[in-house]
């Protein structure tokens, strides 16, 4: 799902930001995003099961979770003009289709303080059944 939300995303013109196809975090530990404010940054795929629902013996019905984090930082004094549009286009990403049939579509977004950054968390989770 990592590819599919980054061509939804470079398919969109931004006017203030920039969509990197680099991860979030670099081998220092220190996170891309805040070295790179009004750039946007998606993290690897995590994919996890869990009981869908739960029957007698070995029928359990389970389902599986792609889970996929978006961020990215800006100027928490003074946010770029298109900042609210930017949060609601990548909030539809949760829409992007591929070849996998997921019954739930789900996107979260948060937002913290690092210093003078504020950094914009979205976590987008497709769930399918196995």
């Amino acid at each position: 799902m990592r590819t599919e939300i980054l061509d939804y995303l470079k398919g969109l013109k931004f006017k203030n930001f920039n969509i990197s196809d680099e991860l979030p975090f670099s081998t220092s530990g220190t996170a891309m995003y805040s070295k790179n404010p009004k750039r946007v940054y998606v993290d690897l795929e995590q994919v996890t099961g869990e009981p869908f629902i739960v029957l007698f013996g070995d029928y359990n019905v389970d389902s599986e979770v792609h889970s996929v984090r978006l961020y990215f930082s800006t100027d928490a004094k003074q946010l770029p003009s298109d900042y609210n549009q930017v949060v609601s286009d990548i909030r539809l990403a949760k829409s992007v289709t591929n070849s996998e049939k997921f019954f739930r579509r789900e996107v979260t977004s948060s937002t913290s303080f690092e210093n003078d950054l504020m950094v914009t968390e979205f976590e987008f989770r497709f769930t399918k059944l196995t």
